[in-house]
C-alpha cells in the first residue's frame, strides 16, 4: 500500500540538512554548467554580421551539439576548445586562459558534486555513551550506503559536518559568476569590434576567485589515501597458524 505524503514528510524531515546540502550543491553546479553552454553559444556566433540575430539562429544547432556530448566534463572541454581554437581577430588570449583555469577547477570540484549526488543518504550507527542498561545503538542520518565505494567512504569520513558542502556550493557559485563575467568581456570585445568603442564600458577581465574548497579537497584526498593505506597494511598482517613457529 502506498504511504501518504505526510508519512514521507516525517521520514524525510530527519534527512533535511543533508538533502538541502545536496540540493544547493546541485543548484550551484547546474548554474555553472549553463555558463559553459553560453561560452559555446558565444563562440559559434562571434564575428558574424548580426551577432544577436546569429545567436538566436545558432541556438538550436548549439543545443543539439551540447546534448550529443556524453557527459558534463566533455561539454565544458568542448565549450572552452571552441573559443580557444576559433580563428578570430579579437584579442581573447587572456579570456581563454581564464576559461581554461575555470574549467580545470570545475572538473576538480565536480568530483565531489558527483560524490554527494550519487551517494545514498541513510541511517548509520554512531558511538555514544549510554546508561548501563541501554544497549541500543543510536542511528543518525549520514551520507553513505552499503553500495558506496570504500574509497568514497574514506573521503566522507573526513567530513565532520556540512561545512564542506556549503564551501563546495560557494565555490561553484563563485565560478559561475566568474565564467559569466569572462563571457561578458568576450561579448564586449565583439560588440566594440563591430560597432566601435562604448564610453564607460568595463574592459578588464575578471579576477580569479578564491576557491577554498579546492584546498580542502586536497587535504581530504591525502587523509583518505593515508587511511586506505593503513587499512591495507593491517589486513596484510596475519596471525601465524598454531603449527607455524613464531619468529
Amino acid at each position: 500500500m502506498a504511504k501518504p505524503s505526510s508519512t514521507w514528510d516525517r521520514v524525510l524531515s530527519e534527512f533535511q540538512p543533508l538533502t538541502i546540502a545536496l540540493g544547493e550543491v546541485s543548484y550551484a553546479y547546474n548554474r555553472l554548467q549553463e555558463r559553459f553552454f553560453n561560452v559555446l553559444l558565444h563562440a559559434l556566433a562571434l564575428e558574424r554580421p548580426e551577432y544577436f540575430a546569429q545567436r538566436l539562429e545558432f541556438y538550436p544547432y548549439v543545443l543539439a551539439l551540447w546534448h550529443v556530448l556524453p557527459n558534463d566534463r566533455i561539454q565544458r572541454e568542448f565549450a572552452v576548445a571552441a573559443v580557444a581554437k576559433l580563428p578570430t581577430t579579437l584579442d581573447l588570449k587572456e579570456g581563454i586562459e581564464l576559461l581554461e583555469w575555470a574549467k580545470k577547477k570545475t572538473d576538480r570540484l565536480a568530483e565531489y558534486r558527483n560524490l554527494i549526488v550519487h551517494t545514498p543518504i541513510d541511517y548509520w550507527p554512531v558511538k555514544v555513551t549510554y546508561p548501563v542498561m541501554d544497549k541500543l545503538p543510536k542511528l543518525v542520518p549520514k551520507l553513505g550506503g552499503v553500495s558506496t565505494k570504500p574509497s568514497n567512504i574514506s573521503r566522507l569520513i573526513q567530513m565532520k559536518d556540512l561545512s564542506f558542502w556549503k564551501a563546495l556550493r560557494n565555490d561553484f557559485l563563485n565560478l559561475d559568476e566568474f565564467v559569466e563575467w569572462t563571457n561578458r568581456q568576450i561579448f564586449w570585445r565583439e560588440y566594440e569590434h563591430q560597432r566601435g568603442p562604448v564610453v564607460g564600458a568595463r574592459r578588464a577581465w575578471p579576477h580569479k576567485p578564491r576557491l577554498p574548497c579546492v584546498r580542502r579537497i586536497d587535504l581530504i584526498e591525502s587523509a583518505a589515501k593515508t587511511q586506505t593505506t593503513s587499512s591495507q597494511k593491517s589486513r596484510r598482517r596475519r596471525r601465524p597458524s598454531r603449527g607455524q613457529p613464531r619468529g
